[in-house]
């Protein structure tokens, strides 16, 4: 992932903005959120499988 602060932005606004970035990033990561949203139904599935359904098998409370 890559920022670049807008020309003109302070040092506390970049300081500021940053963090928030790092934030989102974060959260993105602990997601399995990093794609950009455009994702093919195989992946899904593949994702799905691993993140959700495998680890909760049939008659296990799931949330």
């Amino acid at each position: 992932m890559t920022w670049k602060p807008t020309p003109g932005m302070t040092p506390k606004q970049i300081e500021k903005e940053l963090n928030r970035q790092v934030t989102l990033f974060e959260e993105q990561v602990k997601c399995s959120t990093t794609h950009d949203g455009n994702i093919r139904l195989k992946e899904f599935t593949d994702l799905f499988l691993k993140d959700y359904a495998y680890p909760h098998p049939k008659g296990q409370d799931r949330l």
